[in-house]
């Protein structure tokens, strides 16, 4: 509990901050931060390889904007039709198209052919839908679609290096050669868990190497 709230926080100083290196040099933040300027707004398909990074990038803008975060699988949405119900919140649907995709039933297409334009910002969620073999491109051409970044290491260090200095951790965090480790299945959440436990153990004077030797143990962990 203690670590999600802490990532929430560094979340809504990671957004509203200058140094928004990660994600402001790609289009897809300029591209997202119009769709919220709209009073009316524009159901989207956010696409791209999958990763939790697009869930997050959402949240940091509502974080940002202070609106809600409502998020949703398709089946839920087309039961409970929250853009209806709710005004100036994001709907996030987080398995709009992937896989090996979907044939929509009558009364899902029904649902997805009539999406009003509302206050509300809803993103489907797509893993690579130029790839995927079971889809309806008559419904797909109804929405607009943005392409997520295909993310490098440069671009989560940039992350991780904001990280330390936004929370003031120890300095020497700098000093681990952050090209040496597997971060790419790392989502936010995992990256801070991880910041915060190498920064417990530098500041508890644990040598140096033996911090380095337990980054790639913790990365190891968060796929059990």
């Amino acid at each position: 509990m203690r670590l999600t709230v802490l990532f929430i926080s560094i979340l809504i100083t990671y957004s509203k901050n200058k140094y928004f290196h990660f994600l402001r040099k790609h289009t897809i933040y300029s591209d997202i931060n119009s769709m919220f300027q709209k009073n009316i707004k524009d159901p989207i398909i956010l696409n791209g390889i999958k990763t939790s990074y697009k869930k997050t990038l959402c949240l940091s803008f509502c974080l940002t904007n202070n609106i809600s975060f409502n998020e949703f699988t398709f089946e839920k949405f087309v039961q409970k039709v929250p853009h209806l119900k709710y005004e100036n919140s994001l709907i996030y649907i987080n398995d709009f198209l992937v896989g090996n995709g979907r044939i929509f039933n009558n009364y899902e297409e029904n649902i997805l052919s009539n999406l009003k334009k509302t206050s509300n910002l809803i993103v489907l969620e797509s893993d690579n839908i130029e790839t995927i073999p079971i889809k309806d491109n008559k419904i797909i051409s109804n929405f607009k679609i943005l392409n997520f970044p295909l993310l490098n290491k440069l671009d989560l260090i940039h992350y991780i290096y904001d990280v330390i200095y936004f929370q003031k951790y120890n300095d020497d965090l700098f000093l681990l050669n952050w090209n040496q480790y597997d971060l790419f299945d790392l989502n936010f959440e995992k990256i801070n868990i991880l910041l915060f436990e190498l920064n417990d153990m530098l500041n508890k004077e644990i040598e140096f190497k033996l911090v380095h030797n337990r980054v790639n143990n913790i990365i190891e962990s968060f796929k059990y």
